[in-house]
């Protein structure tokens, strides 16, 4: 177990310098579309750091953030792919955005809502 977390350290380190330096190079644009990328390989980082150290609490708490991170980038991408063909009348995008929202819904739900 330890080795995977040394192994997932120091890959979120790696992500973690390029992404680092990608978002200060670049617009503000790019800044947000870079951003739950870097907040994702951190959370990985601290992850695996905590895995070390056997601390479940803080895992869990840096999967939990983990996730939101994913999920706000997975939201805005539709909100901007729905905006987008909207704008350029190309209706057959909507279908494509409506499967995606139709199997990232189980996906939401199962991450943040499970039951006990």
């Amino acid at each position: 177990m330890k080795i995977i977390s040394i192994r997932n350290l120091c890959v979120s380190i790696f992500a973690s310098y390029i992404l680092t330096f990608a978002f200060f190079k670049n617009s503000l644009l790019t800044k947000l579309m870079i951003l739950p990328f870097l907040v994702c390989t951190i959370a990985m980082f601290f992850k695996s750091l905590f895995e070390i150290f056997e601390k479940p609490k803080l895992v869990s708490i840096c999967q939990f953030v983990f996730r939101i991170s994913f999920f706000v980038y997975a939201i805005g991408f539709l909100l901007y792919t729905t905006y987008y063909s909207i704008v350029h009348k190309t209706y057959s995008l909507l279908f494509i955005v409506l499967l995606f929202v139709v199997f990232l819904i189980p996906f939401i739900r199962k991450s943040f809502f499970r039951k006990k």
